[in-house]
């Protein structure tokens, strides 16, 4: 699971709840991603952030090859 740190739509104390419920969940992987917005992976959107966006979509990847195979 990818989550933004600052992400704008997503009031702290939720984040923070989720944070939580999802830490204690052996069968989700967490990344949170500081001090990224909403929708910081979208090329040429408003708060992409190359370095970040690098990290979640290498974790993506790496999670597809491992349980899908290629």
């Amino acid at each position: 699971m990818h989550v933004a740190e600052k992400d704008e739509f997503v009031l702290p104390t939720a984040h923070a709840t989720i944070v939580a419920m999802v830490s204690s969940n052996p069968c989700i992987t967490l990344h949170v991603y500081s001090g990224v917005d909403h929708t910081f992976v979208r090329v040429d959107g408003e708060h992409y952030d190359k370095v970040a966006a690098n990290g979640a979509n290498g974790c993506t990847a790496a999670f597809f090859k491992r349980y899908l195979g290629g």
